[in-house]
């Protein structure tokens, strides 16, 4: 009775040891990609410092008028191509 005991205790024990290396393995990971993270975050910080100033001077309310008119023409386009690619093929 006392080595079944023995050896329940031991397979918990070599569990908790994997498990404990699994632990180990996920706070090494977890702790390089938050390196990698703030790497990135720092080279878009670069970058940002430089884009911010071209940002403000973009016309914001001038560039979405566009697209109401750069989109529906863009489709009227495809629709005439279409249509005249489908009459040269009867």
């Amino acid at each position: 009775m006392a080595e079944e005991i023995d050896r329940r205790l031991e397979r918990i024990e070599n569990k908790v040891d994997g498990l404990t290396q699994i632990v180990e393995t996920v706070a090494v990971q977890k702790n390089r990609i938050d390196n990698v993270e703030h790497r990135i975050d720092s080279i878009w910080s670069k970058y940002d410092q430089r884009i911010e100033p071209m940002m403000a001077q973009c016309p914001k309310e001038q560039v979405r008028w566009l697209w109401f008119v750069v989109i529906p023409m863009g489709l009227s386009q495809l629709g005439v191509a279409f249509a005249l690619i489908r009459f040269a093929l009867k």
